[in-house]
């Protein structure tokens, strides 16, 4: 199948945010995967929140192609609000470094926050994941969504947030007026 590559829209700089603690069995399956997207994000920030496994020496091979940033171990929390302290883009995606994005993963999320100026945010089903017997993190069952009527959406996902966070894509004023 050929891969082809295509320009965000401006205002639609997409910044990956991967917040990772002691991952060096999963990160570059996650890091590779973004990387190849059909949408290239603006930046993919590694935040790497103290790893003691060998994830810094891993994410040196990657050079330029990410942004690694390390600090004391404090928490994923501290580990996300100092990406987002650092994020350029429009758009952010806090992405977990042991999933793996589908190749159009970005370019979707772009092209439903285009059809709904007004959102803050989209989000996507998603597939659980396992660990495979060959090492590398093996498609699971599909976690569908659930249709909600516009009307009840924020009392819907107060009650129970619905989608997981991975799967989000959200423009960067709605991180900011949180």
């Amino acid at each position: 199948m050929e891969h082809t590559t295509t320009q965000s829209p401006p205002g639609m700089r997409v910044s990956v945010l991967v917040p990772t603690y002691n991952r060096v069995n999963y990160i570059a399956e996650c890091l590779d995967s973004l990387l190849a997207q059909s949408m290239p994000a603006l930046e993919v920030i590694v935040i790497d929140d103290g790893s003691e496994d060998g994830t810094a020496e891993l994410l040196k091979g990657y050079g330029n192609r990410i942004r690694h940033i390390r600090k004391d171990n404090g928490g994923k929390p501290t580990a996300v609000n100092l990406g987002l302290s650092l994020a350029q883009g429009d758009l952010i995606w806090i992405f977990d470094d042991d999933d793996v994005a589908l190749p159009d993963a970005i370019a979707q999320r772009v092209q439903a926050l285009q059809a709904s100026p007004d959102a803050g945010f989209v989000y996507s089903p998603h597939y659980y994941g396992h660990d495979g017997s060959d090492g590398h993190i093996q498609r699971g069952k599909l976690h569908p969504l659930q249709a909600h009527n516009p009307d009840s959406f924020l009392f819907e996902l107060m009650k129970g947030c619905f989608f997981h966070l991975a799967t989000a894509l959200v423009r960067v004023d709605a991180y900011r007026a949180v």
